[in-house]
Order: structure tokens, then sequence, then C-alpha cells
């Protein structure tokens, strides 16, 4: 019992008092992320006729494998040589582009990215990179740059959470969660909680290592959503219109009291004496991931109002002319006012999430770009393969495909609470910090392997079970 718990202290001092990295190597390393799904449509599209196995293991090994490698031993050296080649690759097209616009092919011209679709891509590559980096931040592969930072700072751990609310409220108005039933509302916030609840008991039951500055001693990221949800829902009849004003008062509120005394408070003279102390990160971060909800709400609406129907580039226009204005924001935030904290999810956290969630929209947006502008020929139909999808997935023959990303995606909870498991697990029975770095790869890659088995059987019984009897 004593080495166990010496091996935590060990365990937890290895993931505290880091200082993340820039926005800038994130946000090229998402752009990375983003990029496979080119390559996994070229390879796709040539085995249309192969057998389920060999469409699976192709999409793991094009869209899931790389990730694991970008986050561990190749971040260092091949990464920057990978981002070298996607500045030149842009670099290229806006010199071609501006000597000689694109006019040649109508077709070209009016094929749209599905904004729908672009978020379908954009949570699922967040879900595997979250699972990835749960397991992984144990290991000595992972970049200690990239782990979560202690307080202020940016890291690629630490946009989990906020992009799990973003893209949850990033929704199109007649599809989102806050126009869903009161039952169903509520049922979803109950699961959450008492998913929260039972993470929390098993972290003490298992003594279980765990950074209390992240949220605090007993909450977790679960029980953040679980507020975060059932506000919205709440608040579900408020004009997209009046929520900028809610957002205003939330996050001048805090970053008043921020500034006077609550962040001297959590750092320096915080005895976590009782329950709501015990846990203050959580509880203070709460109304400022309800005020990024908001954002992606009101920031939503904007989306589908002015994209929906317009042509690739024009959206990357419009998207990089957003992410512009707010990086200036969060910039001068960060000069003027605090840098960014995930721990209490300030305005400066708030904004990190805006540019970070943009982005990955634009990477997807610049990917179906890059598709079309060197095949004049793609059309609507075969941009399913870029998105990664398949025909079968598009027409809602659910269980009737093994795409890797639909099968995530359908089964986000269930991933997250498998990754979470197997993460316990693995931490248990191993010594992560005397694992050498292949053996990390090779246990991340298995690991990962195992899940995105379990969602892609899960499908295929989903539908067995789903057959009418004769």
């Amino acid at each position: 019992m004593a080495n166990q718990s010496l091996l935590n202290m060990a365990k937890i001092d290895f993931v505290s008092n880091l200082h993340g990295t820039s926005v800038w190597p994130i946000l090229l390393l998402t752009h990375c992320f983003s990029s496979l799904v080119i390559g996994r449509g070229v390879v796709v599209i040539g085995l249309k006729n192969q057998s389920k196995a060999r469409l699976f293991h192709a999409d793991f090994l094009i869209l899931v494998i790389p990730c694991i490698l970008y986050v561990t031993v190749l971040y260092d050296e091949l990464l920057r040589k990978i981002i070298s080649i996607v500045l030149f690759v842009l670099l290229f097209l806006a010199i071609k582009m501006s000597i000689q616009p694109i006019n040649g092919s109508r077709r070209f011209h009016f094929i749209t990215c599905d904004i729908t679709e672009v978020k379908f891509v954009c949570k699922t590559i967040l879900n595997i990179v979250t699972a990835i980096c749960i397991l992984a931040v144990d290991f000595n592969a992972f970049p200690r740059e990239l782990a979560k930072v202690e307080w202020h700072g940016t890291g690629l751990m630490g946009v989990g959470v906020g992009s799990f609310v973003f893209l949850n409220s990033f929704s199109a108005p007649s599809t989102s969660h806050l126009s869903s039933t009161g039952k169903h509302v509520y049922l979803t916030s109950i699961f959450l909680f008492v998913i929260g609840i039972v993470r929390a008991l098993s972290i003490y039951i298992f003594d279980y290592h765990s950074h209390v500055s992240e949220y605090g001693v007993h909450w977790n990221f679960f029980l953040t959503l679980t507020v975060v949800h059932f506000v919205l829902s709440v608040f579900k009849l408020i004009h997209v219109n009046y929520l900028l004003i809610c957002i205003l008062v939330v996050n001048s509120l805090m970053q008043w009291s921020f500034n006077n005394g609550l962040s001297d408070f959590i750092l320096n003279k915080n005895e976590r004496s009782n329950i709501i102390t015990a846990n203050i990160e959580g509880i203070v971060s709460l109304p400022g991931f309800i005020a990024l909800a908001f954002i992606s709400k009101f920031l939503s609406c904007f989306f589908f109002a002015k994209m929906s129907g317009n042509a690739v580039k024009n959206q990357i226009l419009l998207t990089a002319r957003m992410i512009v204005v707010t990086l200036i924001c969060l910039f001068a935030f960060i000069e003027f006012v605090e840098p960014v904290c995930r721990p209490t999810a300030n305005m400066g956290y708030q904004l990190w999430m805006v540019v970070y969630n943009i982005d990955m929209i634009l990477a997807v947006l610049c990917n179906i770009f890059l598709v079309q502008y060197f095949n004049t020929y793609c059309t609507n139909g075969d941009l399913c393969y870029f998105y990664g999808k398949c025909v079968s997935c598009v027409k809602g023959l659910r269980g009737n495909c093994v795409c890797v990303f639909t099968a995530i995606y359908r089964n986000q909870l269930l991933f997250f609470l498998m990754a979470n498991i197997l993460t316990g697990a693995i931490n248990i029975s191993v010594n992560t910090l005397e694992v050498s770095n292949f053996c990390a790869v090779l246990i991340c890659i298995a690991y990962m392997y195992l899940i995105c088995v379990a969602m892609v059987l899960k499908e295929n019984l989903f539908r067995q079970c789903s057959k009418p009897k004769d």
C-alpha cells in the first residue's frame, strides 16, 4: 500500500506544475489531425469493394495510429516537417489563386461543405485525440508541453472539456439539443450526474491518482457537463440576441471576482476544509463553461445562417475572418486582463476555445477545398469519403458500415466511458513512468484498437437487434 501511494504521488508530480505551450503549435497540430481524412478518402474510395475487415483496418491505420504518433514519438521531429508541408501547400494555393482565380469548373464552384458534416468530423477527431491523451499523458513519450496546464497557459489536454461544451452546443437551431423534450433533458442530466458520482467513488475506492487542481477533490468532467447541460436546457427559451448580454454579465462578474481575491484564494489560501473549497476549481469554472456554451449557441446561429449553401471558398474566408477577430480579442485579453486559465474557465479560456474549435472547422473546410481543387470532378456524393464516412453511413444504414468515425460519433459517451475505464485499468496494472517510448506507443495502439473494435461491434449488434422479426 505504501509503495502504491508513493507511485501515485510520483504520477501526480509527473503531470503537475506544467505551463503548456503557445496557441500556435496546438492549432497546427489540430490541422494535422484533420488532414488525415484526405488520405482516408482516397484509400477508402479504392477499397469500395473490399471486405469490411479491410475497410475497418484502413480507417484505424489512417485515422487513429497517426494521431497516436503525432502526440508521442513524432511530435518533435516529423510534426514540424508536416507543418512545413502544410504551410507550403497553403502558400502555393494562395499564390496560384491570386494569379489565376478559380473559374474553370462550375461544378467545383457550387459544391459546398455541409456544416453538420464538418461538425461530425470535428467531434470525432476530438473524441479520438482526447481518448489517446488521457492515457498517453502518463507515459514519458507524451510531450509535457501538451499536458494539462497547472493554472495559466494553453495545452492540448486543456481543450478537451471546453471543446466538448462548445461542440455540443454548436448545432443548427432546428436540431439543437436545447429544443429536446424535458424528459430527455432530465434523463441525460441524471445519467451524466450518476457517471460523475461513480467516477468520484471509483477514484476513492481504488486509490487512483488524480490531479486535484484540475477540478478539485471530488468534482470531474462529467459533473461539469451535467450542470452545463441542465442550465442550457432550463434557459432554452432565451432568444439568441440576449445570449450576448448573459455572456457579458457572467464574464464581467466572474472576472471581477478573480481579480479581487478569488484567484489568490484558490492558488494560495485554499485549505480544502469543506466540500465547497475542496472542489473550488470545478465550482468556479461552471459560469465560464455555461458562458462558453452560450457563445457557441450564438455562433452556431450565425454559422448556419451565413454558411449554409455557400461555396466552400466563401465558407473558408468567413471562418478565417472570425478566427482573426477572435485571436485579436484573445491576445488583447491575455495582455491587458489575465492569461488563459482552464481551472477557472475565465474569458481568456473561452476565447481560446472559440479560436480552437472554429479553427477545427476551418481545417476540415480547407481539406475539402483541397480535395475539390485537385479533383474538379468531385461531387457532393464523393465528399462523404473525405468526411470519414461511407455511402451506407450517409444513407443512415446503421450497422451496415465499419467506419471508425461513424461508430465513435454514434457512441460518444460509451466511447469516452470505455476509454476512462481502460485508462484506469492500465494505470493500475502498469508503472507508466518506467515504460519505454516504443512500448508506450504499442500500449496506446492496442488500447485504441480495442475501443474502436468495441464501437464497431456495438453498431453491428444494434443492427442485428433492430431487425424486424419474421
